[in-house]
């Protein structure tokens, strides 16, 4: 890959996968925070309203930056050195958290308060992310790629996995204001290996002209004319954000399903054996996929399993079966995500990853809020058909049975039969099934930015 770096005269250029690492280990102490206060927050709605719409109010403002700013953040990402919007986000998210920790020890927090202050964050959060995913590229070799999204998902997972069982503890030991406190302190080690390493750099300028004198706007429609004349790429953004909405709608009621066969003390020590599959999945992607010539196929293959798995999942109110298939199902999370990621980092042109990521955050989020909504609605419309002697007893429920839960165990078919049928189209589709098998479009930057039309 030719790489047109920022030329400039301070330390030299650090990359590779040591420098990657140092910046992981950072990233994922910034997240355990992150994570734990995510946590902590939620408790504290919910303790203070009593209301889960609050709550689910609180989860869509999170969600917000990715769908309505993130095209606009891309661009910035792009226009801007990464490096320093990664230390300007954190800079930013860690102050979020600072006021919120004040409002707290001040015991002046209010609920406004706590929406805007998040719905911040988020945004924070979100540049990060995107100018990181962009990043990665520039850092690590290309046969390199799964391995450092294999770390990165690993992180997340592990996070994920271990923080509710923390902010547990800490809450009742060090109250929320302490894990607030605790997470501005781990954004100093996000920091650290941003303020020691000189990242290389994309001169956009070399490509684009005078990139001052350019509008976001322009530029984001540049990335999205990009990303739409290439159909392998588009078709791949469209799978992810369909398989967001599938892996989405089937964690946010995995909890509720459990919640019918089990007490909330079994319920942890079964979150905690479903959480180990994303840990396992993400030490796969690291590892096992890291080998792989195309991922292609391991994206269409992980997605018929996570059907299976879903299936699975309803067929019987059995808590065996139903932990035992939730294992398999987030296992292949972190190898479908992280797969789509790296091509994704393969085929676009650094200059234009952090717009193309952005839009592809966009669709996530649309896909995001309607599996929220999707949800919602179907489990208020099943539980009902489903229960004893319900309009379905005798009929699909003398096959995976009836009772509390039922409901829920029926949406589970339907999303592993919808991702089947979506797997099998998808996998007719001439361009996403051969998008490795072209020359690497980040190759020929002068196609991908001044032979683009951005007036239409």
């Amino acid at each position: 890959m030719t790489e047109k770096l920022l030329t400039a005269t301070e330390k030299p250029i650090a990359k590779g996968m040591g420098v990657f690492i140092s910046i992981w280990l950072g990233s994922f102490v910034s997240l355990m925070g992150k994570r734990l206060t995510s946590f902590a927050l939620n408790i504290w709605i919910l303790q203070t309203t009593d209301s889960i719409n609050f709550y689910t109010l609180g989860v869509l403002i999170t969600t917000l930056p990715a769908l309505f700013l993130a095209p606009f953040f891309g661009s910035l990402v792009d226009r801007w050195p990464r490096r320093w919007v990664m230390i300007i986000s954190e800079i930013g998210s860690g102050l979020c958290i600072l006021a919120l920790a004040l409002l707290f020890i001040m015991d002046s927090l209010k609920l406004w308060h706590l929406f805007v202050l998040t719905g911040l964050n988020a945004a924070f959060i979100e540049v990060d992310t995107l100018a990181f995913q962009s990043a990665v590229s520039l850092i690590v070799p290309s046969e390199e790629l799964p391995r450092a999204s294999g770390f990165t998902l690993l992180g997340s997972a592990i996070a994920r996995l271990l923080a509710p069982v923390l902010a547990g503890a800490l809450i009742v030991i060090i109250q929320i204001q302490g894990i607030l406190l605790i997470d501005c302190a781990s954004f100093f080690m996000g920091l650290i290996p941003l303020l020691l390493f000189r990242l290389p750099e994309v001169d956009i300028a070399l490509l684009e002209g005078d990139k001052e004198h350019i509008s976001l706007g322009a530029q984001l429609n540049q990335g999205w004319t990009y990303l739409t004349s290439q159909s392998g790429l588009f078709s791949l953004m469209t799978l992810r954000a369909v398989y967001t909405f599938v892996s989405t709608a089937g964690i946010l009621l995995f909890v509720p399903m459990l919640l019918k066969l089990t007490t909330p003390v079994a319920l942890g020590s079964s979150m905690f054996v479903v959480g180990l599959g994303g840990v396992v999945g993400g030490v796969l992607m690291g590892t096992w996929a890291n080998r792989q010539e195309q991922l292609m196929p391991l994206v269409f293959g992980c997605m018929f399993f996570t059907s299976l798995a879903a299936i699975a999942s309803g067929l019987r109110p059995s808590l065996g079966l139903i932990i035992a298939a939730a294992f398999f199902f987030l296992l292949n999370f972190p190898l479908i995500t992280g797969s789509i990621q790296v091509i994704f980092q393969r085929q676009v042109s650094p200059e234009l990853q952090g717009r193309i990521f952005a839009l592809s955050n966009a669709f996530v989020a649309i896909a995001t809020i309607a599996a929220i909504v999707f949800s919602s609605v179907v489990d208020q419309l099943l539980e009902p058909m489903m229960i004893f002697e319900g309009p379905w007893a005798n009929g699909i429920g003398q096959i995976i049975g009836t009772g509390p839960g039922r409901g829920i165990g029926l949406m589970y078919i339907m999303l592993g039969v919808m991702t089947m049928l979506i797997t099998i189209i998808a996998y007719q589709h001439v361009p996403l099934v051969n998008i490795e098998q072209e020359t690497e479009i980040y190759s020929q930057p002068c196609l991908a930015l001044s032979d683009l039309d951005v007036t239409k």
